[in-house]
């Protein structure tokens, strides 16, 4: 603030967060991670409260308030931090129902195991405002992760479009073995997905409105893909656009004809874009036609003294330009700008 000048003076209000003193965290899995995160949420005056396999000896405990069950200890959570080990019975377990219990703009924390959080249920309380927010330092499946983290998917802006069995993210494939699956999109996602689907058993059906597979196709699944086509194991609708998604068909047009594809289930493939109202709220100028922002090529620093960007956002609708071969130097970037 002091080296862009934008520092006019204290207020109350400056740097601030959510407040945690006094609040209710209640910590799944009472280790030693647990008892480490106890410790420090004491400072801050923080109700603990807590569940494990076992109580912990009344001296370790502090005062925490033990749940053997932790159904119960889920009402009692401003914050809920979880530490437990990944295992049968704690897959997914923070769920849909589980969410539902903890008070209204909860606060999750996940430093355990990626697979202890259903995404689906995360991403649709974070999106709805249930929770207020997730702190979250694994992922399932990681380093690919699912695709609602990223939100904002490119719409097609056709009837049948928010039909449960269309999805704009990509999951996995075993479920549908000997289904008929349509893949929405050109580029590297709706191949991989496309390729990924075949080997597990679904009759899939790429549709694209391009007359070629996209040019960001990386160079070893280009090859597998065009293979797979050119066997007919995997049927491509070029140059064409869907009309319509319905409960058992895609709907599209393709050379000036109507054609209908079966799908059980529906990935519409078509990318993300950057959250660009908040970007222009923060006074960020963006091209009207690609939304690129505008910045310095060297420091990544925008038309906004001290307002830096990085990753995807600096490539505005062309998100598929910056990838982690390029976008891993953007931090250097700004970091060497900031230290000069």
């Amino acid at each position: 603030m002091l080296r862009t000048h934008n520092w006019v003076g204290w207020m109350p209000t400056q740097l601030m967060g959510t407040h945690v003193t006094g609040k209710r965290l209640g910590i799944l899995g009472m280790g030693r991670i647990g008892q480490a995160m106890a410790d420090r949420a004491r400072a801050f005056r923080m109700q603990i409260h807590y569940s494990n396999r076992s109580r912990l000896d009344p001296a370790l405990e502090q005062g925490a308030r033990f749940h053997a069950d932790p159904e119960t200890m889920l009402e009692h959570c401003d914050f809920l931090s979880i530490n437990a080990p990944l295992t049968a019975a704690t897959r997914k377990w923070l769920n849909t129902e589980r969410i539902e219990r903890l008070p209204q703009g909860a606060i999750v924390i996940n430093t355990a195991r990626g697979g202890v959080v259903d995404d689906d249920a995360l991403i649709a309380a974070l999106k709805s405002g249930r929770l207020a927010s997730a702190g979250l330092d694994v992922f399932d499946g990681e380093p690919k992760l699912h695709g609602g983290y990223y939100d904002l998917p490119n719409l097609l802006s056709v009837p049948g479009e928010n039909l449960p069995h269309v999805s704009h993210y990509y999951s996995e494939p075993h479920e549908y073995w000997n289904q008929d699956v349509v893949v929405i999109g050109g580029k590297n996602s709706s191949a991989e997905a496309a390729l990924d689907l075949y080997r597990n058993g679904a009759r899939v059906t790429l549709v694209h409105r391009g007359k070629e597979l996209g040019a960001s196709i990386k160079y070893w699944v280009r090859p597998d893909m065009e293979n797979r086509i050119k066997a007919g194991q995997i049927q491509a609708l070029l140059n064409a656009r869907v009309e319509e998604i319905t409960r058992d068909e895609v709907v599209l047009e393709q050379h000036a004809q109507i054609k209908r594809v079966p799908a059980r289930q529906v990935f519409a493939l078509t990318g993300y874009h950057p959250d660009f109202s908040f970007i222009e709220s923060l006074g960020v100028k963006l091209d009207a036609e690609s939304r690129r922002p505008a910045l310095d090529p060297n420091t990544l620093e925008s038309n906004v003294p001290g307002i830096h960007l990085a990753g995807v956002v600096i490539g505005g609708r062309h998100t598929g330009e910056i990838f982690i071969e390029n976008g891993r130097f953007h931090g250097k970037q700004i970091i060497q700008a900031l230290t000069k």
